[in-house]
């Protein structure tokens, strides 16, 4: 009996349940569970979740603070036009490529209010939602290392705070271009109808929110080329439909290829601009490029890398030697994949080195950061520039408009519009009718200058760039009229702008 007794108390110790060497078991074990749970989640969900919430709240910093700049006004002046009629008549003679993105900002605004801050927030959504997917895709493709930091690195880039912060399509095209990326790996892992279905969507999405990101396509097209031909036929009938979704726009765009006609031919000064657009400025792209360049031994993933960053580069480079179109904003969908070469870079090194070289090109990007955060920090400080009037402005003031600028000449009646409230703001008194309508985009103007201009006691000039002379360009009917009655008394330079308050008084001369 003893033989049998034996294990007996072994497997129940004197002390029962309450058992001191029992509760310690107990203890370990959900310690160990514990703590296998906490770095389970730690992988799958931080490549994914702290780049997101980096994004989001990087991006979040003084949203607001930044004055609309010319293509942001073009957004809000067609996100607030309430007739629909004339909504789409303009489009017929202008900004027709950008007409899904119109559509989807009217009706944001009718839900939640024109502020910059209601018409810049699908942007910062938008950006923190790719990296979230970029931190997600670095993990599928390469482990939790390297979705971590190349989600990271995307993070603190300035250019992603600067189009986070940009009432415009580019972030969203990002978003539209990650997601595509993402499902096109999915399909070709697991290949099935809905993935291929999705990876189309997401194609046709990035292509009618800016047809230069269809580019991308031709980094898919290689990537599927060199590693997964048997998925060849699949990739061309989802792209092909994904493509054919976006036919309409692109017959509507070449009509009005007039629009990117200021964009400069390809030259050596290009890299200049696309490295401080795409980077935040020369120091940073070079770091950053440096760094994606050692992740760059071409292994599925790496290839996966390099196709997004580097050949719809190339590609509008090809396209521009026909018609110059290379502008670096448009091509902004291709910063994850240089942020993922660079964690695949990072994630072969010790994590404290991975750790301050993603410090580094934070550091290097803040005085960016901080610039494009000003008043000014989207090129005009337009917001200031109305402060400035709503203080001084008195009964009786008019304000007059360029009949052309360089660049928008809708900017500033749309900042005025925008920004100075309806009882500070100067008398319009050469509009005869509204801006955006009757299928123009700018306002039509009294022919007769200088009997419209009459009434005023005073004149504000706003006009576009920096002029010592406010009245040069403005127009040979509105020189004549204005140098004939007023002369410039005080001029304020906001970034990006003139702003001259005239007085009556001949111009001496």
């Amino acid at each position: 009996m003893a033989d049998i007794d034996q294990p007996t108390r072994v497997l129940r110790p004197a002390g029962g349940l309450g058992s001191t060497d029992l509760w310690d078991d107990l203890v370990r074990l959900s310690r160990r569970v514990e703590y296998d749970t906490t770095q389970t989640l730690a992988r799958q969900w931080s490549p994914w979740l702290v780049p997101t919430l980096a994004t989001l709240v990087i991006g979040a910093v003084a949203l607001g603070n930044p004055g609309l700049w010319t293509d942001e006004l073009a957004t809000w002046g067609m996100a607030t036009t309430h007739d629909w009629s004339q909504f789409w008549w303009v489009l017929r003679y202008v900004d027709a490529v950008l007409a899904p993105y119109y559509v989807f900002t009217h009706e944001w605004v009718r839900l939640f209010g024109d502020s910059d801050l209601s018409l810049r927030t699908p942007s910062l959504l938008a950006m923190a939602a790719s990296a979230g997917l970029i931190g997600a895709l670095g993990r599928r493709l390469s482990g939790s290392a390297t979705g971590l930091i190349g989600g990271l690195v995307f993070a603190v880039l300035p250019s992603t705070s600067r189009f986070a912060a940009e009432a415009r399509p580019y972030a969203l095209t990002v978003l539209a271009a990650t997601a595509a990326t993402y499902l096109l790996v999915s399909a070709c892992r697991q290949p099935s109808a809905i993935r291929w279905i999705g990876y189309a969507a997401a194609i046709s999405v990035l292509g009618l929110l800016n047809v230069v990101g269809l580019l991308l396509l031709a980094g898919h097209a290689w990537v599927l080329m060199a590693w997964h031909r048997r998925q060849w036929w699949r990739f061309g009938l989802a792209a092909g439909v994904g493509l054919a979704m976006c036919v309409p726009l692109l017959m509507f765009g070449t009509r009005q290829s007039h629009q990117v006609s200021y964009i400069p031919p390809v030259s050596f000064a290009t890299f200049g601009d696309y490295s401080t657009v795409l980077f935040g400025g020369t120091a940073l792209s070079l770091l950053v490029i440096g760094i994606g360049l050692f992740g760059l031994p071409l292994r599925w993933p790496s290839a996966v890398f390099a196709g997004w960053a580097i050949v719809p580069v190339l590609a509008l480079i090809v396209v521009s030697f026909v018609m110059p179109m290379f502008l670096p904003r448009y091509l902004l969908f291709t910063t994850p994949g240089w942020a993922l070469l660079a964690g695949a870079a990072l994630a072969r090194v010790r994590p404290r080195w991975a750790g301050s070289v993603v410090l580094v090109v934070a550091l290097l990007g803040l005085p960016v950061q901080a610039q494009i955060r000003s008043a000014g920090g989207h090129e005009q400080a337009t917001a200031e520039m109305a402060a400035v009037i709503a203080a001084n402005v008195r009964p009786g003031d008019a304000i007059v408009y360029a009949d052309d600028e360089p660049v928008g000449s809708w900017t500033a009646r749309d900042a005025v519009a925008h920004y100075v409230p309806a009882d500070r703001r100067p008398a319009d008194l050469l509009a005869t009718n509204s801006p955006r309508h009757d299928g123009l985009l700018l306002a039509t103007e009294c022919a007769d200058v200088a009997g419209c201009l009459k009434p005023a006691k005073r004149v504000w000039v706003l006009r576009i760039g920096h002029l010592t002379d406010p009245l040069a360009g403005i127009g040979p009917k509105k020189d004549q009229a204005l140098r004939a009655r007023f002369h410039p008394d005080r001029i304020w330079y906001p970034d990006g702008l003139t702003l001259a308050l005239l007085e009556p008084g001949r111009i001496a001369g």
